[in-house]
């Protein structure tokens, strides 16, 4: 016979503002999930333009399964199973909604800054330095990894270009599934989370961030042959205009009229990788 709950004196007061949470530790508790085992690349059933309404549908589908962190991952528990040939940990997906300051998204092309460091209650601004470990080192697996049974060999991926040293050393770039969260009135949570399909991660550094701190930084682009993006593109939750030129991202000149103007003309490529500063002369 179950008990039932005795009413708080407080009436509703005293609810629990996010039902969504103690749904998940039920789901699991009852072995409810659909995909209790992480998955690399697309999983059945979801397609790329699904919606989520909350992280935590996510985490009990199995599509992500942090409802907090930016980046999921296997760890060294799954070097046993079907994946046992590759190194962990390894990123299998991540979400992009504007909660750090020092993100790019250019919808093919992603500029995603690590997790960690940013104050959580705050203005989400960062706080201190990044370290590479968790969440942070399984992206970078994505770029670099080499077979673990092959581990006398030396394989690395940088960018689109392989090399490799060693016979039978395979060079591969893990695809990442990647979610764009948007401020949505009508769900529960505020947001609606989009599955935009998978990207591979082409590039890592680590540089310091637009508050002055260490952050890790990862270049993804999508992958072709997948269905358009209807998403928008995700900005900074907390932006802020720049206190001064050196803060604008992707500046490339300072002043394009070379003092001719009262007010200097900064410019910004966004767009080329490197970053090309425009050439030329001002018309007098």
């Amino acid at each position: 016979m179950v008990q039932k709950e005795k009413p708080s004196e407080d009436g509703d007061k005293k609810k629990a503002k996010r039902p969504d949470l103690k749904a998940i530790t039920k789901m699991f508790e009852a072995n409810a999930t659909m995909y209790p085992e992480k998955r690399i690349g697309d999983l059945p059933g979801i397609s790329v333009g699904h919606r989520f309404y909350s992280r935590a549908e996510m985490v009990v589908v199995g599509f992500h399964s942090h409802w907090l962190n930016g980046i999921d991952y296997m760890g060294l528990s799954y070097s046993k199973g079907e994946y046992h040939n590759y190194t962990f940990p390894l990123a299998v997906a991540i979400v992009i909604s504007g909660m750090y300051e020092d993100d790019l998204d250019n919808a093919e092309d992603v500029i995603y800054t690590g997790q960690g460091g940013h104050d959580l209650t705050g203005n989400k601004r960062q706080i201190r330095d990044q370290k590479l470990e968790r969440g942070n080192l399984a992206l970078k697996v994505c770029l670099w990894f080499k077979l673990a049974s092959l581990s006398l060999f030396r394989c690395w991926y940088i960018g689109e270009q392989a090399q490799v040293r060693g016979k039978n050393c395979v060079e591969q770039c893990v695809p990442v599934r990647v979610v764009r969260g948007h401020e949505c009135a009508s769900s529960y949570c505020g947001r609606v989370y989009t599955y935009d399909g998978l990207y591979k991660v082409v590039q890592y550094w680590a540089e310091k961030g637009l508050s002055g701190f260490t952050v890790f930084k990862y270049r993804l682009r999508r992958l072709e042959g997948q269905p358009i993006l209807t998403t928008n593109q995700v900005q900074f939750s907390y932006g802020r205009v720049p206190q001064s030129v050196a803060e604008i991202r992707g500046l490339v000149c300072e002043d394009i009229s070379g003092g001719q103007e009262d007010v200097p003309i900064p410019a910004t490529n966004l767009v080329d990788d490197p970053p090309v500063a425009p050439s030329g002369k001002l018309d007098s």
